[in-house]
């Protein structure tokens, strides 16, 4: 049944054909009027295809040179939206990955290869049940839109099933995120846009005060920026805010 992923500690398990329960998730978005509401049966049944313990959709900023700009629009829990705000903080980790290249970023192991792999993420992440990572890129024109990712509480990969399942759902969900801007409210997905392009302005003059502090370039600057912010477990915006309140200075 959609949306009722595997019990914590319980080893995650794959139908015979978990691409039944896609098309049944399908017909069923297909009589839904509110893309969101589509989006939310999609996530759900992410959980069930891919056999994971938790699935969300995370929008990627457009320029991820000034920030990783990753905010959890839907997910199933919340150990799953807390990996998009630890990915944002350290910048490094599978959707940021996934968003670069464009291909899907798989960790079936992350006690094994976090560490040496992502390692701020890994150490951030530490209490968390993120024992498998998972992201698989949305991609419009070329250009990252969002990512859907998914965790497992236990080790272990997808199998071939689930993979050819993950790209139908990439592709549905794309569909109904393109419809979003024209038919949900500036209050929820408009005021996701809205937010990242502010925070994208506050690094970009954080930046801006670093480079002429410093006599640097801005693209050194604003490594500098997230430098500090994984240094101190903090967010690239929030070290942006302090340097042009002057009550950093960063050397």
């Amino acid at each position: 049944m959609a949306g009722k992923g595997p019990r914590i500690g319980e080893p995650p398990s794959v139908g015979d054909d978990p691409a039944a329960g896609l098309d049944a998730a399908l017909t069923a978005c297909a009589e839904l009027t509110e893309p969101v509401q589509c989006l939310q049966r999609l996530c759900r049944e992410a959980v069930e295809v891919l056999a994971v313990t938790g699935a969300a959709v995370t929008l990627v900023s457009r320029e991820p040179t000034l920030d990783t700009g990753l905010r959890a629009v839907l997910a199933t829990d919340a150990t799953i939206h807390h990996l998009a705000d630890l990915q944002h903080t350290v910048g490094q980790g599978p959707s940021i990955d996934a968003a670069a290249s464009g291909q899907p970023v798989h960790e079936p192991d992350m006690a094994a290869n976090g560490p040496s792999r992502w390692p701020w993420l890994t150490e951030s992440a530490r209490a968390a049940d993120f024992a498998a990572l998972f992201s698989f890129p949305l991609q419009l024109d070329g250009a990252p839109v969002a990512t859907l990712d998914a965790y497992r509480d236990r080790a272990g990969g997808l199998a071939s099933t689930a993979l050819a399942a993950a790209r139908v759902l990439t592709a549905t969900i794309l569909c109904e995120l393109i419809q979003l801007p024209a038919t949900t409210s500036p209050a929820t997905f408009g005021g996701l846009c809205g937010e990242l392009s502010r925070e994208r302005a506050v690094v970009e003059q954080g930046a801006g005060v670093v480079s002429a502090q410093l006599a640097i370039s801005v693209d050194e600057a604003t490594g500098r920026l997230r430098a500090h912010a994984r240094h101190y477990r903090r967010s690239t915006v929030a070290v942006a805010r302090d340097v042009i309140d002057h009550s950093l200075r960063l050397d």
